[in-house]
């Protein structure tokens, strides 16, 4: 039987961030709440946990926890590879790569923010796909026309799709689909990390230490600055993802020099700006081993807000634009996104046909 409290941060992973102190054998860690700017000292236990967070039930009503149960043995292989990391000895082999590839890709979609955002797209994909069926007159007269008066099912079809476009009504992606699409994309986005990004190993020096958040998988990339894009793995060949390990080192993936591994000493400079970008994404909390480490953090992101600003965490949006059928759509043109919290957007982007599907072929 596994628990009712299922952590989205893994414990073995806070707990490279605890403080030495322990209380009755508890793991204590420095957490700092963005909202109120407060560090306290906390349970790891207690930290980034919900009851049966991903259990979901059959049509039966049989529950079942076997997204858990893969959480459980993903986290020990990867708790084992950075055991090895830590001590600097060789790099990762192939299938340890792979071991905390797999932990990285699902580290991303199982937090609250990160099934936010899976949940959000789901729900906006399908909502475009029944604005498309709504917009065919003729296929909707068929579909639900027969033995009706047309004028009634023509002013049927209107409604429906004004309410859609206005939001009076959508479509909700369930507890059960988001714990099922957290894994649909899991072998291409393992794939994706092992052969088209390269893995930089950043070790902090003696006098700075990294940070934890609560969604520890975050995504910069400097051409989205200024504009509405949302931001990922590869989102242009400029991005980049950081993933914080332990105090001292950081793993950040980057296009350049895709499938290689290296280790690079970096500065306190590099380790606060890192630090700024963790508490860009963090949801509601960052986690230190001590109080300076946090209260750190907090104070730079109030002293370099445009920094912050670039640093922002950017959902996912899906970008799309009318073309009659026939039509190419290479070049540039304007492609409108809908989230669910910001709204509708416009911008202009150039689309290459050409382009590695796989990679990138949109262009801002």
């Amino acid at each position: 039987m596994t628990g009712k409290r299922h952590h989205y941060v893994p414990q073995f992973l806070l707990r490279r961030f605890a403080i030495s102190e322990a209380r009755k054998g508890a793991s204590l860690i420095y957490r700092l709440d963005l909202g109120r700017g407060a560090a306290r000292k906390v349970n790891i236990a207690n930290e980034a946990v919900r009851g049966h967070y991903y259990r979901f039930l059959h049509e039966d009503g049989t529950p079942d926890s076997s997204a858990d149960e893969l959480f459980d043995r993903l986290e020990s292989a990867a708790a084992e590879v950075i055991t090895h990391v830590s001590k600097g000895e060789r790099a990762p082999s192939a299938t340890q790569l792979r071991d905390l590839a797999q932990f990285i890709v699902t580290q991303k979609v199982r937090t609250p923010q990160g099934r936010e955002h899976l949940a959000e797209g789901d729900e906006l994909v399908n909502e475009l796909i029944l604005e498309v069926q709504l917009s065919n007159r003729d296929e909707y007269h068929e579909r639900f026309g027969e033995g009706r008066n047309e004028a009634e099912v023509e002013a049927e079809r209107l409604k429906f799709l004004e309410q859609l476009q206005g939001g009076q009504i959508g479509l909700k992606s369930p507890a059960e689909r988001e714990i099922g699409m957290m894994f649909l994309s899991f072998e291409h986005g393992t794939k994706v990390l092992l052969t088209e990004l390269g893995w930089t190993l950043l070790r902090a020096p003696d006098n700075a230490e990294f940070v934890l958040s609560d969604h520890p998988v975050a995504h910069y990339d400097p051409n989205a600055a200024g504009t509405d894009m949302g931001v990922s793995f590869l989102t242009t060949p400029e991005s980049g993802t950081l993933v914080p390990l332990d105090p001292s080192f950081a793993l950040w993936l980057s296009p350049h020099e895709p499938a290689t591994w290296r280790e690079v000493n970096v500065g306190r400079q590099e380790v606060d700006d890192m630090n700024l970008l963790t508490y860009a994404w963090a949801n509601k909390a960052i986690y230190g081993r001590s109080q300076a480490v946090v209260t750190r953090v907090r104070s730079l992101a109030r002293r370099h807000g445009r920094k912050l600003a670039a640093f922002r965490k950017r959902s996912p949006k899906i970008w799309v634009t009318e073309a009659h059928e026939g039509e190419s759509i290479a070049g540039e043109r304007f492609f409108e996104a809908r989230t669910k919290r910001e709204g509708s957007m416009r911008q202009r982007f150039k689309f290459d046909p050409r382009a590695d599907r796989e990679k990138t072929g949109w262009r801002r």
